[in-house]
């Protein structure tokens, strides 16, 4: 198990180089900025919020107290990587350009992916970030730790009063099978909503961007899982149509369609973030007692209800 502690939304830590690597991912509109220097390494995870000039003014003090405290040597030693999911030139991976360059900081990469891992040797030489999609994918899905495990070395600062650790999606063990009692999975023969939950399954892995959840399919499970839990208790029995991401702040949320349209969206969603790997066995046990799949109300009369 490589030796990595993740950075959360809004949140900047800082270690000595050599000690572990400071890994994040999921820059669907968010974006890291990572540095090495003075034989120390930083990264950040710069939340989507700050999308404006207007925005930035409340982020800027706190990201440079976090830069000073990052004790990262003279800027023009800085080696810097900003690390966006597109290169569009939108607003923040640009306006973090800028204000690196007016602190004096000279080599700044900026590249395109989900996700990095910024590291370095205790001298402070070598390469100081990988970029996900040339690292180990599920380095970035169990085994790491975050700043809530209060790792010794590791300083952590906040950007905005939404900050905080990163989230542990799947637990480091495997997932426990339930007892006999509990009944079957909604993966397994028998559970009465097993076919509600596949119609979401299948729909997850059609989607056309799908996000955090691509070539995660143990995650695209639980989510899964929580979206049959909602549908069921929102008498949506039968199988859906489609599911989308929310938009702006909701942009975390999966929701489920019951049509082709916008218009028939159910009001059903789940926050991807909020699924862990008790959600599918939970789902299940809590989907076992609900109506059987026939007893469905109309799509149309669904779609009122949720409006």
């Amino acid at each position: 198990m490589n030796d990595r502690v993740k950075v959360g939304a809004d949140e900047w830590l800082s270690v000595q180089a050599g000690g572990p690597d400071l890994i994040t991912d999921g820059l669907r509109g968010c974006v890291a900025v990572g540095l090495a220097g003075g034989g120390r390494i930083a990264l950040s995870h710069v939340y989507s919020a700050c999308n404006d000039e207007t925005r930035w003014q409340a982020y800027e003090k706190q990201l440079n107290a976090a830069f000073d405290a990052s004790a990262l040597g003279p800027p023009g030693k800085i080696k810097a990587v900003i690390v966006d999911v597109d290169d569009t030139g939108k607003f923040l991976p640009q306006r973090l350009a800028r204000w690196l360059q007016d602190k004096g900081v000279e080599r700044i990469d900026l590249r395109v992916d989900e996700g990095c891992r910024v590291l370095g040797s205790p001298g402070g030489s070598g390469a100081h970030y990988l970029l996900k999609d040339d690292d180990l994918a599920a380095d970035y899905d169990r085994g790491y730790q975050t700043s809530a495990d209060g790792r010794d070395g590791v300083n952590q600062a906040l950007l905005s009063e939404h900050g905080g650790a990163a989230t542990k999606i799947f637990a480091d063990v495997a997932l426990p099978s339930p007892s006999a009692s509990d009944g079957p999975l909604l993966t397994q023969p028998g559970h009465p909503h097993g076919d509600l939950y596949r119609s979401i399954l299948q729909r997850i892995g059609e989607m056309e961007d799908q996000g955090m959840l691509k070539d995660r399919r143990p995650w695209q499970e639980q989510v899964a899982a929580e979206l049959t839990r909602g549908c069921v208790a929102a008498q949506i029995y039968d199988s859906i149509d489609a599911v989308g991401y929310g938009r702006g702040e909701r942009e975390d949320e999966l929701f489920v369609f019951k049509g082709p349209q916008e218009s028939s969206y159910t009001g059903v969603g789940v926050d991807i973030f909020k699924t862990d790997a008790q959600s599918l066995a939970n789902a299940s046990r809590d989907t076992l007692d609900a109506p059987p799949p026939g007893l469905g109300q109309p799509a149309q009369q669904q779609k009122s209800q949720t409006q």
